[in-house]
Parts: C-alpha cells; structure tokens; sequence
C-alpha cells in the first residue's frame, strides 16, 4: 500500500486526491486563441475524471490554465485555492501539531544552536529581511540559502495582497537537524517522525547552482522543447547518481545487465564537476524525458531531483522513502488514478514491475498521463510554489509571534559616556543582503583578479 502513511494522515477525501487532472475544455471555433508562453507543454488527456475547479472573480469564472498560469507567481488567495486545493496538507499538518503543543516563541527561531546552512529571517510590512545567515564556507549552504531567499522574496513581491509579519529560521541542510534538536524550522524535506518540522519548497524551485541545470523555468522550457508522444520515447528506464546510499547501490546491482536499463554511476569530482570516466555516461536533466520510464531514488537525504523527472511525461518510478517532501501526499500509487510507480527501497521487485509495465504500454501511458497533469501541469508549476509560500507565511503566523522591526538600544555619547535610547534595525533588508553578501570574498580578491573579472 505505497505510500499508506500519508494517506491515512491526509485529511483529503479520495475523490479530492483523484481531481488532480485538468478537464479539456471546448472552445467556441471563432474564439480568438489564447497566447501562451515559451515554456508550454504538449497536451495530455488525463484518466482522472475530474478538473480544477473554478472562481468567480467578479464577472467572470477563472479557472487555472498551465499554458497561461503556470508561472503567474501573483496569483491571489482565491486563485491559489482553485487552482490547487490540495496542495498544504504538509502545511496544514505542522500546524495543527503545533497548535495541539504550544505556540511557537522568539526562542525557538533562534539560530545559535547550528553552526552551519540555517538562515534567520523575517518579513514585516511586505518587505523581506535576513537576520543571520550561517555558513561555514562548506557544503551547498552558501548555494541554496540564497536561492531560497530569492524564492520567499519572489513570492512576497509578486502578491499585491497581505502578508503576515513573521519571523522563522530555515535550514538547507541535507539532514535538517541531525542532533535532533526537535526546532520549529523550516527544512526542505523531513523524515516521517519529526513532526515538528514545517516544509518548504526546495531551494531547486529558483535555480540549482549548476550550469548544466540552472533555473526551474529554463528546465521545465528545455523538456517542453525536447518533449515528444509517450510511445515514441526510449523503451527504457534511466537513471544517473553517484552511489551515495545502499538503495543507489541495490539499483546499480538489480539493474546490471538489463534490456530496459539505462542505469549508470555518475562520479562527481567536486561539486559541480564530474571525473572523466562520468562523462560519457552523463545526461543533462531535460535529457531524462526521451525516457518512457525514469527513476528517482533517494541521496543523502532525499533527492532534489525529483520534481525535475516529475516534470517528464514519463512513469516515474520510486523506491519506498523515509524522507517526505512537501507534495508526498499527492503521490498515488495504485488504481485508476496512478501517478507514480513504487518498488521495494532495495529495488528487489524493480524486474518485475518492469516487465509489467513494458508488456503493459497504455497502462504506462496512463500513468505518465496521471503524473503529468498531477505534477507537471499543476503542483508542481511554479505558481502553485509561490502560492505554497504565501500560505506558509499565514499558517506559521497563526501559531507564532508578531515579530518586531527595531531592537531598543542604548548608545554611549562619545564625550560624556551618557547613554541615550536608541532603535536599532534588526537584520538586513533582503535587497541590501544581495548586493552586499559577496563583499567578503571580494575583498579577498586580488586587483589583477578583479581587472580579469575572475572574481
């Protein structure tokens, strides 16, 4: 029963589950055609049998069209909820955990208690403000903190609406907490038990800090270019990743020497390159979808790759995972309404299944149909982040404080040493942050450096 825990969790009815596909709609002949973005996709006629539902904004019902909206990030609070209705059950869920302990407090938000990848920040009168960034010059933090603070401002700007005045700490970790310190952070992913935690959209959202990557939108424009029908796509399952846990290790192995295997080892040398045996071998991420089945598995955490393959129209298939992300509960399993394949975490049953789904063509289409217009053309657009976000912000607050902008101080006079009150602003206004967050490193580099541009 995949996924069972999230089911028996979720407060969604099944039939709420099964409306993740948009209806096609028929047009009058002599209407004239509605423009649509670079980054648009080739229709998919769902199995679910129903659509998005549909507000009326003054005279006129709106219903949200991927082909329009998919990167509308101003969406309002009524939109967000048409368009994706089941979207912040991990959202709903940390809150009413919450609510059923305590309130959270300024010390809980406190960031002293991790050496490294957690941001404190804050956003009060719609403008967004970092309080304490900590790196240690190590890892991905120094890459993926920014981009999350891109995201969050991104969403605050983009909405003309209110937003709550909060304060909050996020990690970027892989292992959010691995001293198991139970903080009300927010993380980008979480194991099962640590309900304490709240999820966030992964920082990937914006930009992976890797050429070969780069934003999410120019990805998702990449696949819709190379996108092509289902039953014309490679009769293969793919899969590139650098052997980092025991399930990588058990896919390499059940995989070897199988007709429908496209599975390689990726050797990373760094963290943005690959040693030379690697590179023949190496798939740029749009690359997957001209797979009619792709695998997703677990890394040091979880994977951030996911939502990328969840964008192909593809099967998607997944090991059984201890870490959730903030659209797990979407994922189905079984029935009319699938939307992904999952296998044994040792990829035991993986044989199997496949050569079902090989012998099985249009069941495997209709399960690429179901993922495409669960994830591609809806929870995972980016309009539905931003809309994530802002109910972030509105569900954290109801559990927590009003923040305050200015920190009360006393400054001695120079000359008489008397002391006077003074406000003192409490973090760094975030656009100031980005002009200002390289100055260390710049001023490490030297002038014949700086004339080379090199840094």
């Amino acid at each position: 029963m995949g996924f069972l825990y999230f089911r028996q969790l979720s407060n969604l009815s099944q039939p709420e589950l099964k409306s993740l596909a948009p209806t096609s709609s028929k047009t009058d002949g002599n209407q004239a055609e509605k423009p649509t973005s670079s980054s648009v996709f080739h229709p998919v006629q769902p199995s679910a049998s129903q659509g998005y539902k549909t507000e009326k904004l003054g005279n006129e019902e709106w219903r949200f069209d991927p082909t329009e909206d998919a990167e509308n990030y101003g969406l309002d609070d009524a939109q967000c909820d048409a368009a994706f209705p089941a979207m912040y059950f991990e959202i709903d869920r940390a809150a009413a955990w919450w609510r059923s302990i305590r309130d959270i407090t300024l010390e809980d938000v406190d960031a002293s208690w991790k050496a490294s990848g957690l941001v404190r920040a804050m956003i009060y009168d719609h403008e967004l403000y970092v309080i304490e960034p900590r790196y240690n010059g190590e890892g991905y933090d120094i890459r993926r903190a920014p981009a999350v603070l891109d995201s969050i401002h991104r969403a605050v700007v983009a909405y003309h609406g209110r937003i709550p005045n909060v304060e909050f700490s996020f990690s970027v970790n892989d292992v959010p907490d691995p001293d198991h310190a139970a903080k009300p952070i927010w993380t980008l992913r979480r194991r099962v038990d640590a309900k304490e935690k709240w999820l966030m959209p992964d920082f990937g959202y914006w930009s992976w800090g890797l050429d070969h990557i780069g934003s999410y939108e120019q990805v998702r424009r990449e696949i819709a270019a190379i996108e092509t029908d289902f039953r014309e796509k490679k009769p293969l399952a793919v899969w590139r990743g650098a052997r980092e846990n025991n399930a990588r290790a058990d896919l390499l192995h059940v995989a070897m020497g199988r007709t429908w295997s496209d599975v390689q080892e990726i050797v990373w040398a760094g963290k943005t390159g690959f040693r030379s045996k690697s590179r023949g071998g190496f798939i740029r991420m749009a690359d997957h979808c001209k797979y009619k089945y792709v695998i997703q598995t677990e890394g040091a955490s979880y994977s951030t790759r996911g939502k990328y393959l969840q964008n192909c129209h593809s099967v998607v298939i997944m090991h059984r995972r201890r870490w959730v992300e903030t659209h797990d509960h979407l994922l189905i399993t079984e029935g009319l309404d699938q939307n992904v394949v999952e296998v044994e975490r040792d990829f035991s049953d993986l044989p199997l299944k496949m050569d079902y789904l090989l012998s099985h063509p249009t069941e495997s289409e209709r399960i690429a149909n179901n993922s495409v217009a669960a994830f591609r053309d809806r929870y995972l657009t980016p309009a539905a982040q931003t809309c994530y976000w802002r109910r972030l912000f509105r569900r954290w607050r109801e559990v927590s404080f009003e923040p305050h902008l200015y920190d009360d101080i006393q400054i001695a006079n120079s000359v008489t040493g008397q002391l006077s009150a003074k406000k003192k602003l409490r973090g760094v206004p975030y656009e100031l942050y980005v002009m200002t967050a390289s100055n260390d490193d710049l001023e490490k580099c030297s002038r014949a450096r700086k004339i080379l541009r090199l840094c």
